[in-house]
């Protein structure tokens, strides 16, 4: 948490930490549905 706390910058630490965390999940969540996007196309294109 440091780490991206360093990231964002020094003087916003509490306020950093919280945002960080929460674009982390959507981050993931966005891939997850980039990935089942591709899957997808390939068997439509079958």
């Amino acid at each position: 948490m440091k780490a991206l706390v360093y990231q964002g910058g020094g003087q916003k630490l509490l306020a950093d930490v919280p945002k960080p965390r929460l674009e982390s999940s959507t981050d993931v969540k966005v891939d997850d549905a980039k990935a089942k996007i591709p899957e997808n196309i390939q068997p439509a294109r079958r």
